[in-house]
């Protein structure tokens, strides 16, 4: 399947490198937005002029390759004739951190080497590799026919620098349904902000099935072979116009249903698509229930993350779970009154019927699994993380250095197996945390001092969980107090920078954008509502309390540790 990306790649990419002025006649030309893909901006490029030293052409091509209109038209003005015709920019996007790069020139041949950073494929996914390596570019010049300099050889696809990515690219869902059809689970891609043909790429990667790691853990509602009649989706005036082949016409009732709702709400992500239309060779397909335009709110029942009213801040007191409200705890469960102890931290089911935590020891795991307000011991280990829970209402913690565990309320307990990666075992795992799609898990790997933040997917085989397709995410953060998922493509994570302080960041499973936040000292733990709303347990000397931004600084709101948001 052919998919066109394109790349933003700024004069950056060669400041600060003795080899190369860092002043010329090239520069980026003005920032417009887009008309209909998105808000964002792009950078309109200038052609080369008479008279560039070779230096100055490459870095004018650098400059080039951030606008991508008409398939580089600008930017292959600055190729020789023959090689501007067979350069093929959409192979791929090696993105690398630009604050250590190198440039070395030899006569007419430059090198640009520098660390990778990740990895862009052709279909908008991103890698991170597991281990650090490098990127390297060669890069040739010679005079045309006119006395000119051009490049006359370089390596197909295109170089990136991150911050690039965060300018030129936006992460955009394409969604899947969980194991039970009862909710739809994102994959992501990045599109280029000035793509023209967004909806085509994501219905493109709808019919082609769930990537690698997401395939465990999501189904697809499509007929297998399901193509686009003719090969694109327009969009005008906010309706998308999808035109499947007959292979639909065999799906059931249900499966239209799902189908339509995987469509409608990975297009209505686009600005520019308010409702969707779906037609096999130019007919109606009926889909019953719903009308010929479809928006999000005839599938709202398939909601990522469906908007929970009754959702409530919880806190540990003590030996007590608290639910908060208007500043008088009501207590939900506590651990039962032979056990002399506290609690360290607690969580909840997503039914909002299962409530567990760990003791202040970090050895022993209790629940209310028997007893609804009473919580006794399910688990023993060595150093427990938080508990997290499946869709099932099980409770999966890390007991670092002994791996994953999953407890289900007849109190049978299996290990969680983790596939063979380069990131570590389930023994490395400090912490994790299920998503609210059920499918993808956040994962803390130890290594001596330093944190890695992963992702992978939770995938159930026959009885028995299992972790597939872990991969790092960034490789910024090296320390990591607390994580939990904003929305289901953002993490919030306390932790720290280096040597830096500690912070609070949100960080994209998909394209790896990192913002900080300033924390308070004694952070401890942090929780998010269902419409992004962050809370911070912070420690001092004498109390443990609750702390939102309001009005642009951390304040108190209430008292407890350990919060946590649950029905």
């Amino acid at each position: 399947m052919h998919k066109v990306l394109c790349l933003v790649l700024t004069a950056g990419l060669l400041c600060g490198c003795a080899a190369i002025p860092t002043n010329s006649d090239v520069h980026l030309g003005q920032t417009v937005t887009t008309d209909l893909t998105s808000q964002f901006i792009r950078v309109i490029a200038r052609p080369p002029v008479a008279g560039m030293s070779p230096d100055v052409l490459l870095q004018g091509f650098l400059d080039a390759c951030a606008d991508s209109s008409d398939d580089f038209r600008i930017a292959r003005q600055y190729l020789s004739s023959g090689v501007s015709t067979n350069w093929n920019p959409s192979t791929g996007i090696q993105v690398y951190d630009s604050t250590k790069m190198q440039i070395t020139a030899v006569g007419r041949d430059f090198q640009i080497s520098a660390p990778l950073d990740s990895a862009i494929s052709s279909s908008g996914h991103r890698t991170v590799p597991p281990a650090l390596s490098d990127v390297s570019a060669h890069f040739q010049v010679s005079k045309n026919e006119n006395g000119e300099w051009r490049i006359s050889q370089l390596p197909n696809g295109l170089l990136l620098t991150r911050g690039d990515v965060e300018r030129g690219f936006r992460p955009v869902p394409v969604y899947f349904l969980n194991p039970t059809s009862e909710l739809l689970v994102a994959d992501t891609v990045l599109l280029p902000t000035s793509s023209p043909g967004a909806a085509t790429i994501l219905v493109k990667n709808l019919l082609s099935g769930a990537p690698s790691d997401l395939a465990g853990g999501v189904r697809n509602a499509f007929p297998l072979g399901t193509k686009l009649t003719y090969g694109s989706v327009p969009v005008s005036a906010g309706v998308a116009q999808v035109d499947l082949s007959v292979d639909v016409l065999a799906a059931s009732k249900l499966s239209r249903q799902e189908m339509s709702a995987q469509l409608i709400w990975t297009l209505t992500s686009l600005p520019n698509v308010s409702s969707v239309q779906i037609t096999v060779s130019g007919q109606q397909l009926t889909v019953p229930g719903v009308p010929a335009l479809q928006t999000v709110a005839n599938w709202e029942k398939f909601n990522p993350r469906p908007t929970d009213s009754g959702s409530r801040l919880h806190a540990v007191i003590g030996s007590q779970v608290v639910a908060l409200s208007n500043g008088k705890p009501q207590v939900v469960a506590q651990i039962q009154s032979n056990v002399a102890t506290s609690l360290s931290n607690a969580a909840s089911s997503q039914s909002g019927k299962v409530f567990a935590g760990v003791l202040v020891d970090g050895k022993s795991l209790v629940a209310n699994f028997q007893t609804p307000n009473s919580l006794t011991v399910v688990m023993t280990g060595e150093a427990l993380s938080e508990p997290t829970f499946d869709s099932n209402d099980n409770i999966l913690i890390a007991d670092f250095g002994r791996g994953l565990r999953v407890i289900s309320a007849d109190g049978m307990q299996h290990s969680i197996p983790l596939d063979s990666n380069l990131i570590g075992s389930a023994n490395d795992v400090r912490g994790l945390v299920v998503a609210p799609d059920g499918v993808r898990v956040a994962l803390v790997f130890a290594n001596g001092a330093t944190d890695t933040l992963a992702v992978g997917s939770l995938i159930r085989t026959q009885d028995s969980l299992r972790i597939v397709d872990v991969h790092r995410v960034e490789y910024q953060l090296t320390r990591i107090r607390d994580v939990v998922w904003k929305d289901p493509l953002t993490l919030a994570v306390l932790g720290a920078q280096g040597a830096g302080g500690q912070q609070l960041y949100t960080v994209g499973i998909a394209d790896g954008k990192i913002i900080s936040t300033n924390a308070p000292i004694g952070a401890q733990s942090l929780a998010v509502d269902q419409k992004g709303t962050t809370v911070l347990g912070v420690v001092d000397a004498t109390r443990a309390s609750i702390m939102k931004i309001v009005f642009g600084q951390w304040t108190v709101v209430d008292q407890g540790a350990s919060p946590f948001y649950a029905r």
